[in-house]
């Protein structure tokens, strides 16, 4: 028995030297990690490179900061754009005639203005609140004349006297569409500048509908030919479409039209 218990405790006092030096290596390995974590964190620490980063980070966030006030203050800006307008380069007043089966002794008593057109914004509000003219459903026999502000679309306008005006007649069906095209071509300027053109009117008849430019000198070709050549382009004409010229003058002469405003019938 006295030998079973040396060896027991020969045995136990092993095992505990052998435990001992477990537990002292796990201490050794967890302090040297430690004291590794430490050095790392103060080199880490004293780095030039983690100022850099920091700096680099401290600029992102004022950047962040003034991109959020920026974007804060951009619905503000919205209205601002929004009232734009964009003049155009000549001034128009639109004028409007309803062409009926009545005799009248002006033709100041017919035609009326409905709307002085100086930018693009004041276009698209006018237009947008007209019946399109020469439309299938509609039967209203009547004239639309957008003129250069401050020129009355009569022949006897000191600016349409001596002038003239290309037609284009049109089969029925045409006018709502070529009228449009015309439109859009003086909103983008695409007709010769200066103060040749005086206007452009739309007419619609029973039989047939009619577009027309009207220029302030008959007799000078130079002037007249670019207008015919401007609105082949602009309508797309193909090249056997006659566009015809006829002076003012000689309207008056054939009584082809109402008077103007200071000559009866």
């Amino acid at each position: 028995m006295a030998d079973i218990v040396s060896v027991c405790a020969f045995a136990f006092r092993v095992c505990s030297s052998s435990l001992t030096l477990r537990l002292f290596s796990i201490c050794l390995s967890c302090y040297l990690s430690l004291a590794l974590a430490l050095a790392l964190g103060v080199v880490l620490l004293c780095s030039p490179s983690r100022h850099h980063w920091a700096t680099e980070t401290q600029q992102h966030e004022a950047d962040v900061d003034f991109e959020d006030e920026s974007t804060a203050a951009a619905p503000s800006a919205v209205p601002m754009s929004l009232s734009t307008t964009h003049p155009l380069s000549q001034p128009y007043t639109l004028w409007f005639t309803r062409r009926a089966n009545l005799k009248v002794d002006k033709y100041a008593d017919i035609v009326k203005p409905v709307a002085d057109i100086r930018t693009l914004e004041d276009f698209w509000v006018v237009y947008s609140f007209l019946t399109r003219v020469g439309a299938p459903q509609s039967t209203n026999l009547c004239d639309l004349h957008l003129f250069r502000e401050g020129i009355m679309p009569f022949w006897e306008d000191d600016a349409n006297r001596k002038g003239g005006k290309w037609i284009c007649r049109l089969k029925k069906g045409l006018a709502p569409r070529l009228w449009e095209d015309l439109l859009l071509a003086v909103l983008g300027n695409h007709f010769p500048s200066g103060d040749e053109i005086c206007g452009y009117v739309v007419s619609i008849r029973l039989n047939e509908d009619s577009l027309a430019v009207w220029n302030r000198n008959a007799d000078k070709p130079e002037a007249s030919y670019p207008i015919r050549d401007a609105l082949r382009r602009v309508l797309a004409l193909p090249s056997t479409t006659i566009l015809e010229y006829k002076n003012h003058d000689q309207s008056l002469r054939d009584h082809t039209k109402i008077r103007g405003p200071d000559n009866k019938q």
